[in-house]
């Protein structure tokens, strides 16, 4: 199992579910195994931070998973509050102008200048452009590099 978008938490829950469905099997943990698979599992970032915590030195379960929970529930707290500074900052606004212009311009209605750059195909524009990355400029024909260094 791994953590994946869930907090930690509900992952350690999860495993821990598991472990009592396995009492009484040769597949049952005990509390280092299973420290240890909860340990494989969480996401890569908290477990570094845990480290760099020294939690990684905390030998009781409990206390170790009390301590790597608020942790986790404080990075998940920063991140919200960045997404909220995120969402009252100019840029955020900038980007939901830009969603508006291009909503309205693909019904018709022109309001203000694009947000985005000309990207429309070209004639010379292989069929596949669209799946190209907007990240980097078409590909240019003979005769437009040859325009480009006049």
């Amino acid at each position: 199992m791994h953590q994946d978008t869930s907090s930690f938490w509900e992952f350690q829950q999860a495993i821990q579910t598991t472990n009592v469905l396995l009492k009484g099997t040769p597949h049952h943990l005990d509390d280092k195994k299973l420290r240890k698979c909860i340990e494989a599992g969480m996401d890569q970032v908290l477990y570094v931070q845990a480290t760099n915590a020294k939690y990684n030195e905390i030998v009781e379960l409990r206390d170790w998973l009390s301590k790597v929970k608020s942790l986790d529930d404080e990075k998940h707290f920063e991140r919200l509050q960045a997404i909220k500074a995120f969402k009252q900052s100019p840029a955020a606004s900038h980007a939901v102008s830009c969603a508006n212009t291009t909503n309205q311009s693909q019904n018709g209605v022109l309001t203000g200048p694009s947000c985005k750059a000309n990207s429309g195909p070209t004639a010379s524009a292989p069929a596949d452009s669209a799946a190209a990355k907007s990240d980097y400029p078409p590909k240019l024909t003979e005769e437009e590099k040859a325009l480009l260094l006049k």
